[in-house]
């Protein structure tokens, strides 16, 4: 039983090391809109990997993922949804695993039905491409 408590202890951090907390869904969805309009450095301890972008009729999707620079871990992604006309809007995709308060956040973010045609185009965008490792 030492035994497998022991092994369970030394993987925790390994495991909890791939969740999104609070503050990084916080950063993705607010931090860094701010964070480019002042013209401020990068977040410290991460840095941003563009996956991919795409333009569709209605506007355009770029897809980042925030990457810890400690252990080159997936944070999260974020996701930028550019109308046509009007502003970006910042979208924070949580690891699976995070707890239940950044998957609250996520699920809560989308869910009126004027952002069903934003969840379409999210959801075109990323189709095969979260990695979480």
């Amino acid at each position: 039983m030492k035994y497998i408590l022991a092994i369970g202890l030394f993987f925790l951090p390994f495991i909890t090391k791939a969740q999104t907390s609070s503050e990084e869904y916080n950063y993705v969805t607010k931090g860094y809109k701010a964070q480019v309009t002042e013209g401020l450095d990068m977040k410290k301890g991460y840095k941003l990997t563009q996956v991919q972008q795409r333009t569709f009729r209605l506007g355009s999707t770029t897809i980042n993922k925030l990457i810890r620079t400690a252990n080159n871990s997936i944070a999260a992604y974020m996701v930028i949804y550019k109308p046509n006309s009007g502003d970006a809007q910042f979208f924070c995709i949580p690891n699976p695993n995070s707890p239940y308060e950044v998957i609250q956040m996520y699920e809560s973010t989308i869910s009126a039905d004027e952002d069903f045609l934003k969840l379409k185009m999210i959801t075109l965008s990323l189709t095969g491409l979260l990695k979480w490792n």
